[in-house]
């Protein structure tokens, strides 16, 4: 997958590959890239008797890299025909780079569970759960040195950044109205446990934001779907004292074919948030296998 945003400035790539690595297990190697070119340098724009000299600016990149592998498999129970238990786990190694700046490397996992009976199915996940670390270094040489000082910036020489466990639980069924129609609703809670943020519930330990969505089908063909997220607090724009619980709504539709899945979804549609924007997402999936 590539995508770009801003007009080209920000680059998202993304790439995976899956397969069975025994009768119920399988195995998969993903790696994400996001990142940015032609960042100007202007620590050389202005010199030391203030004139500007635009051919001393030069650019750097800024880049971000993830490697995965994932261990995911199920076990089979008798009882529940739908498969019962299924678990996965990824360990995760994270690259940073700042031009010649600064680089970071950094170590993680993620591991999830889903429990499917014959009324519903629940699962959680949780994202960095033994804390990720991530370690930067830096390389700033005596003349850039010299600029941070004079500007009264702090020169580091190390850090770290982390990032705490985040943990989404999830429960959902399916509910059959008639022959042709199915409901399929679902309810969710992220759980942050790095301190207090503007959810709906916030604590100096942890934070919890929930949303929930439901999908409608018609034989097999036809998917109308509907969600709601992002219950946070928002200060007024008219009296800066005020404040108000908004959320953020979206409705969906999928059409699936014989050999093509066409999805469309309206994003943050009528959002009780100061920004209110909205996004248009659209999906096509092809299906090569002939066999199928």
């Amino acid at each position: 997958m590539h995508s770009e945003y801003f007009a080209g400035v920000l680059n998202y790539d993304a790439g995976g590959i899956g397969f069975k690595s025994g009768r119920h297990t399988g195995m998969s190697f993903s790696f994400i890239h996001f990142g940015a070119d032609n960042i100007p340098d202007t620590y050389g724009l202005i010199d030391d008797n203030g004139q500007v000299h635009y051919d001393q600016v030069t650019s750097f990149s800024i880049a971000d890299w993830a490697f995965s592998t994932s261990l995911a498999g199920e076990v089979i129970s008798r009882r529940y025909r739908k498969g019962g238990l299924k678990y996965g786990v990824s360990a995760k190694l994270i690259n940073r780079k700042v031009g010649p700046f600064a680089k970071a490397t950094g170590v993680g996992m993620d591991a999830g569970l889903i429990f499917e009976n014959k009324k519903f199915v629940t699962s959680i996940m949780t994202k960095d759960i033994t804390t990720t670390y991530t370690g930067w270094s830096f390389t700033i040489d005596d003349e850039h040195k010299k600029i941070l000082n004079a500007t009264g910036n702090d020169i580091h020489v190390k850090s770290y950044e982390i990032n705490y466990p985040r943990i989404t639980a999830c429960i959902g069924t399916e509910l059959k109205m008639n022959d042709l129609m199915k409901l399929r609703p679902q309810a969710a809670i992220d759980i942050t446990t790095d301190g207090r943020r503007n959810t709906a519930i916030s604590t100096n330990v942890a934070s919890i934001a929930p949303h929930a969505g439901m999908e409608l089908m018609y034989n097999k063909k036809i998917f109308f779907r509907a969600g709601v997220g992002k219950f946070q607090s928002y200060i007024s724009n008219t009296d800066l004292s005020k404040k108000s619980i908004g959320f953020d709504p979206s409705i969906g539709v999928g059409i699936q074919m014989k050999k093509m899945n066409l999805d469309y979804a309206l994003i943050d549609f009528g959002s009780n948030s100061n920004a209110g924007l909205n996004s248009n997402v659209i999906a096509v999936k092809f299906l090569l296998d002939k066999k199928k």
